[in-house]
Parts: C-alpha cells; structure tokens; sequence
C-alpha cells in the first residue's frame, strides 16, 4: 500500500470510530426539551440513550465473528446501512416509543463499527504503533465527544432535536462511502465455516484470560464515568443550575476537550513511559478529581464552574484509560481479533448501559453524589489496574 493510499486507508478507518459516539452526544442538550415535546418522562428519555448503548454493545458480538468469517467489508457495509435506516426512522419518530423502537435499530447497526474498525487497525499495525494507532483513534473519536454537544446545543436552540438525528443520518451516508472508496478487505484469514461451536469456543477462552478481562473491567469503568455524565450532566446544568441549552452544549464540549487532552497527552508520554504505567497514571488522576469534586459538595461549592472543573480533570484521566485498555487487549490475542476486540467493547457497552440505567434513575443532582459515582468508578479501574498486575505476575511465572 503506497503513501497516497494508506493516507486515505487510515483517515476512512478513523472516520468509523467517531460516529458510534455521535449517535450518543450530539442530541444529550436536547434530553430535557424531549421530555417536554414527547410529553415523557426524564427516564423515558434517557431510555433513548440507554437502549442505543445496550443494542451497540450486543450487536458487536455477532459482528466480530461475522467479519472473521465474512472479511471487514461486507459485515461494516451491512451495519452502516442499518444504522442510516435507523436513524431515518430516528428523524421521523411521532412518539417517545417509535424513538426508543428506531434507536434499538441505530445500535444494531452501528454494532459493526468499533469491533470491525478495531479488528482492522489491529490487522495493519503492531506494538506501540498499534497503541499509538488506537491513542489516535481514541483522539478521533474524542473530538466526537468534544463537538457533537457544542453542535447538539445549537442544533436544538435554532430547529429543534430533529435536526441532531438528520445531521446522524447525512454522517452515516459519508461514512458508508468512504468505506465503499478507501478501506480494503484486511481479513486475509477469513473461515469459510460458520462454526457456531468454534465462536463460542473462541469467546469462552478469551473471557478466561484473567489478563485479557483485567484489561476490559479497567476500560469498562473508565467509559462509565463519561456515560455518567452524559446522564446527568444535562438535567443537573439546566433543570438544578438553570444553565441554558446552548451554554448547556458548551460546558459537555470541555469535557470533550478534557478527553481529548487525555489522549494526546497519553500518546506523547507512552515514548516515555509503559502503557501499563500510563493507565495507572489516569487513574490516580481520575480518581483525585472525584474526590475533590466529592469534598466541594460537601463543603457546598456547588456551581456549574466546581461540577465541570472536578469533571473535566476526571475525564481527562480516562483518556490515559481507555485507548491502552483497548489495546493491550488486543495484543493478547492477535489470531482472534474479531472476537477480541468484539468482547472489549461489548462488555463495556453493556456494563455502560447498565450503569447509565441505574444513574438514570436518579432524581436528586448534586455534586456530592455525583462524586460518590465518580470515586466508586475510579476505585474500579484501581481494582481492576492491581487485578493486571497479579495477571501478569501469574503469566511471567
């Protein structure tokens, strides 16, 4: 592959990676304007978000083995396509549950994205080219996070949420030609056999692979603590802290940035320092701000500046976590990358949708709970870091 293509191999692979997030940032300033259109309630509405991430989660597993069987191409092709029907049907819901209904459909789709774009990197580049490959990805898809609300905010102050969802289904569009022009089939192993035995089989040895599920829960605990706030950050700026919708979009853009900041301060420092070492420093980071964001709601400094200070700094800690997760994850099993990195993500997904289930719930916003949530997720990737290192001790004995 000359120089011209792999630039434009690399860029259309990169572009897959945002547009999952998308589908969940970009409409978080409108949650509290459609329980008030749909005539629903903040659970309801929040269900929009939960069910997508659950469906995007389940999905993948079926899409990892489909594309070791199949090749990369047709299965991302096939769930690109899902996910545009999906959110057409998004753009045209007339209720609450038609919405919920057609994002189940948008995550189905959307499924094919993280697991297959993954499986790709991994097949094209090794070692910390791969880390650093993934740490680029994870920036790709920050800047998703970083821009989706800004725009989500003014989207919805000028035409309303329907234009989020159509602005999702132009994106799919793209995507899906890009990946028609630019991105080659990478399986060059592919089983001719759809031997469901064999997958089960695959994913049964990988889950037992202490290492491998040290790796995921780290992750796993890492993405919950955005999610959380994608939860409650909307209602707790504009309902408790009366912040408007568009400055509403402007604060969840710095966490964005936060995230952002994470990953590119974590691909300078890995030619320094280990990935192992540099997730642990994400999570010291990650879990110092949730306690201090703890300590200024008990103490009552509760004000839109302390909430977004205390989560910016937490979430700029994940960006240490969660693009070396994903990547010393795949290392360990380099024949099975379908599977791999199907398990990574879908294991994270779901935990995310549930715990976006659980805080979805809540009905009292503050910072000291938010803290709460923030420490317990903090101390789970801690757990999960000591859980590695026993790992691998185990491993090099």
């Amino acid at each position: 592959m000359n120089n011209y293509k792999t630039i434009f191999f690399v860029v259309a692979v990169l572009l897959i990676f945002p547009l999952p997030q998308i589908a969940v940032d970009l409409y978080l300033p409108s949650l509290p304007s459609m329980v008030m259109y749909f005539k629903t309630t903040n659970s309801y509405s929040l269900l929009t978000l939960n069910v997508y991430i659950l469906s995007l989660g389940i999905a993948q597993l079926i899409y990892g083995p489909c594309s070791d069987r199949f090749g990369r191409r047709p299965p991302l092709l096939v769930g690109i396509a899902i996910f545009f029907i999906g959110s057409v049907g998004c753009v045209l819901s007339g209720s609450i549950g038609q919405l919920i209904t057609f994002r189940i459909i948008q995550g189905l789709g959307m499924g094919c994205g993280l697991v297959i774009a993954s499986a790709i990197l991994g097949e094209s580049f090794t070692g910390k080219k791969l880390a650093k490959m993934t740490a680029w990805s994870s920036a790709i898809f920050s800047l998703s996070v970083l821009l989706a609300p800004l725009l989500g905010g003014y989207f919805q102050s000028i035409s309303g949420w329907r234009t989020n969802f159509i602005f999702i289904t132009v994106s799919s569009v793209f995507v899906f030609l890009t990946t028609i022009f630019f991105i080659p089939e990478t399986n060059s192993n592919k089983s001719f056999i759809m031997d469901i035995k064999k997958i089960i089989s695959n994913y049964a040895s990988i889950i037992h692979n202490l290492k491998f599920i040290s790796y995921v829960i780290c992750s796993l605990f890492g993405y919950s603590l955005g999610i959380t706030f994608n939860v409650v950050g909307p209602f707790l700026l504009q309902n408790v802290l009366h912040v408007s919708v568009v400055h509403t979009g402007i604060m969840l853009f710095f966490t964005g940035l936060a995230y952002l900041g994470g990953t590119l301060t974590n691909n300078k420092i890995l030619n320094f320092i280990s990935v192992n070492a540099a997730i642990l420093l994400g999570i010291i980071i990650m879990l110092i701000s949730a306690i201090l964001l703890f300590c200024v709601g008990l103490i009552g400094w509760f004000t839109s500046f302390s909430v977004m200070l205390f989560t910016c700094l937490s979430i700029f800690g994940v960006g240490f976590i969660f693009p070396n997760c994903f990547a010393k994850g795949l290392e360990i099993f380099p024949e099975k990358l379908g599977a791999s990195s199907a398990i990574i993500s879908s294991v994270g997904l779901i935990g995310v949708a549930l715990v976006g289930g659980i805080v979805s719930h809540i009905t009292t916003y503050n910072a000291t709970l938010l803290g709460i949530f923030f420490i317990f997720e903090a101390m789970g990737c801690l757990a999960s870091y000591l859980l590695m290192q026993f790992s691998c001790k185990q491993s090099a004995n």
